[in-house]
């Protein structure tokens, strides 16, 4: 053996010392190629893209991909609504700040922001679930603000979606000045340096943008006569006509068709480019008119032309002045028509927010499928949610509450003492943010179902239409969970007494008045065996009052006995003999969308609203916001289900009116505005 190891003399009587060189070469080759190989990431990276405000954006996370990443911009204190929706498997939502650390999660995200910055958004996929393609959309919009009035799509009612179009836009024009080349200039000196001397430096100026830039195609200023004209080649077509205006001052603008089929529509902007009022046919026919518009401050005003429908020629006139006003419409006497009997549910899918008091239905077509619901709450909240089977149907529905964090808060199986529903009764919590319900079954039983959330202890109302002064009425209350609601019209001034007291054992019914926007002005608690009594309360303004009767906590039901009265009647109100309108739009309201309708108004100034459907599925509801979304005064179901209201306009500016289709209708319409005289 000559002393080798046995190991070491084998290898060595096989492979020469150059191949034993070579293959410790070729090995180490390999392992550097593998170790310079990144290895592929166990998740495929969020792709990035910027979520604008006010528009719905469709999208999908494809096979394979796990999330996406959405950035968007902010101030501390904007009070941001995002909501995220899809057809199939629920996606989770996650708001992150600039240090990735989740300040909101949930289908749908609603917080005031805590800082100025950056901030993503990542949508994933459920941790178990669809792994192929999932569509959803995704929408921005801000609670602290209406949507913005768009001014250049091509629809008279501006839209939660701002589309800018390119149709006949002005756009600032740079024109490039001469190019100067400096020239070096040699000056003889002992050192025969030469010395550079440049030229004058010349550094062009970029106009800027005109404000009026997005609003359409600029014609120019109007003439000494104050008339001008034009061609709308479509409805898609927007003109731009302008004005010097004085604080104090005050114009009129007319608008008539005067060729083709054209139903010309006006709109005006405050030398900022702000909409300050609009109409459609407010004039004579279709044509449009903003009389006696109050200016607020010196500079240059915008007066917008377009179609309403059709296309044409246009006459536009500005007058300055205070001009005589005729009163165009008598004030006619509503009689409101009050709709009685049970919310009807909406099929609604997966995934879908639940809104206070509006009930939905569902179906579970297998025993182990399940259906999941959001809402939002707020700490210190007290709401009701119920899930029962409708007509015929032989579902056992079982309920789940599941806070933020994702633990199960209360769960509850359908119960005879609730009349066959899953009932979660007044439940309060202390921790806002988004929560779900998951339906499922219990017994094996499948097939159709309703479900409802309302915040307080009842989740869907039963309309019992009006009750009279002085008129008892005997009534019951059909199970635990319900709000039986009667209206009461009442002048602003009167001052009323409400008293209820129950008819069955065990039953304690609670109190409350609201008034026509929907605040609550008094209320009381429950007094089993006992008359329940709210007196001398006082309505502020003239309109439909309401009174909710419900047991408290949703707690118990049975019958009762209602009756109101006058403790002090207010003056009956002046006849008005008329109205003077100050807008009028025909227009299609779109499905969950709001519409927004500006005019201007006078401090102390008495203002009529009314909506009018003219398609059979729709279902208006108005609201008057002022120039900062303030809710000042709203209506549904006045007329049969169109909103009527009046109201007192609190300062001089610039208010909207804004229209939606309840629960999803839509349909055409038309929107009034009118001042009482």
């Amino acid at each position: 053996m000559n002393g080798h190891p046995v190991g070491r003399s084998s290898i060595n009587a096989h492979f020469p010392a150059q191949i034993w060189l070579l293959s410790i070469c070729l090995l180490a080759l390999m392992l550097a190629a593998c170790a310079s190989e990144p290895a592929p990431p166990a998740t495929p990276p969020a792709e990035t893209r910027i979520l604008e405000a006010w528009t719905a954006i469709d999208d999908a996370l494809q096979p394979g991909e796990n999330g996406r990443r959405w950035l968007l911009s902010g101030s501390a204190g904007d009070a941001i609504l995002i909501q995220v929706t899809n057809l199939s498997s629920p996606l989770v939502i996650s708001l992150m700040n600039a240090n990735d650390e989740v300040i909101a999660s949930g289908e749908i995200v609603q917080l005031p922001l805590p800082d100025n910055g950056t901030y993503s958004l990542l949508i994933e996929r459920p941790s178990l679930g669809e792994t192929g393609k999932i569509a959803y959309t995704v929408r921005l919009g801000y609670t602290d603000r209406p949507s913005p009035t768009p001014t250049a799509t091509p629809t008279f009612t501006p839209s939660n979606t701002f589309t800018a179009t390119a149709t006949h836009t002005a756009s600032s024009t740079f024109t490039a000045t001469a190019t100067f080349t400096p020239t070096a200039t040699f000056t003889a000196t002992h050192t025969l340096t030469p010395t550079f001397t440049p030229s004058e430096t010349h550094t062009p100026t970029v106009t800027p943008t005109p404000v009026y830039a997005d609003l359409g195609a600029y014609m120019g200023a109007f003439d000494g006569s104050g008339h001008v004209t034009g061609d709308l080649i479509s409805s898609f077509d927007r003109e731009i006509w302008s004005f010097n205006g004085d604080a104090g001052s005050t114009i009129t603008l007319a608008a008539s068709g005067e060729s083709g089929d054209l139903d010309p529509a006006v709109a005006l902007y405050d030398p900022s480019g702000r909409i300050m009022a609009m109409d459609d046919d407010a004039g004579e026919g279709d044509n449009a008119l903003l009389m006696n518009i109050r200016l607020a401050e010196d500079g240059i005003y915008y007066a917008q032309i377009f179609g309403d429908t059709g296309a044409g020629s246009y006459a536009l006139t500005l007058t300055f002045g205070e001009q005589a006003q005729t009163a165009a419409t008598l004030m006619p006497t509503v009689t409101p028509t009050f709709i009685t009997g049970m919310v009807t549910p909406q099929p609604a899918s997966s995934g879908q927010p639940l809104v206070d008091h509006v009930p939905v239905l569902g179906r579970i077509e297998q025993p182990d499928d399940f259906q999941r619901y959001v809402f939002e709450a707020r700490p210190g909240d007290v709401f009701t949610i119920a899930a029962g089977p409708t007509a015929g149907s032989r579902i056992l529905p079982h309920v789940q509450l599941v806070n933020p964090a994702g633990e199960v808060v209360f769960e509850q199986a359908a119960r005879g003492d609730a009349g066959g529903d899953a009932l979660i009764p007044a439940v309060g919590v202390i921790e806002g943010g988004v929560y779900s319900v998951f339906v499922t079954t219990d017994a094996n039983s499948t097939g159709d179902y309703f479900i409802a959330m309302g915040y307080g202890d009842s989740h869907t109302d039963a309309l019992r239409g009006e009750i009279f002064e002085n008129t008892p009425v005997d009534a019951v209350l059909e199970k635990r969970g319900l709000r039986d609601v009667w209206y009461m019209p009442l002048n602003a001034g009167d001052v009323i007494r409400a008293e209820v007291v129950s008819l069955s054992g065990g039953f304690a019914p609670a109190l409350a008045i609201i008034a026509p926007n929907g605040a609550v002005i008094a209320e009381t608690s429950a007094n089993q065996g006992v008359p329940v009594t709210l007196g001398d309360i006082t309505s502020l303004t003239t309109g439909i009052y309401a009174i909710h009767i419900t047991g408290e906590n949703a707690g118990s039901y049975g019958a009762y006995r209602l009756i109101w009265t006058h403790t002090s009647a207010a003056p009956e109100p002046t006849a008005r003999g008329a109205a003077i309108t100050i807008l009028e739009a025909a227009d299609t309201i779109t499905a969950n969308t709001y519409h927004h309708y500006a005019f201007q108004g006078t401090a102390g100034e008495m203002i009529r609203v009314e909506v009018i459907a003219f398609a059979p599925g729709l279902d208006p509801v108005a609201t008057l916001l002022d120039s900062a979304g303030n809710v000042l005064a709203n209506a549904d179901d006045t007329n049969g289900l169109n909103p009527v209201f009046e109201a007192v306009l609190p300062a001089d500016g610039t208010y909207f009116v804004q229209v939606n289709g309840y629960n999803g209708t839509e349909g055409a319409a038309r929107v009034t505005v009118e001042r009482v005289e």
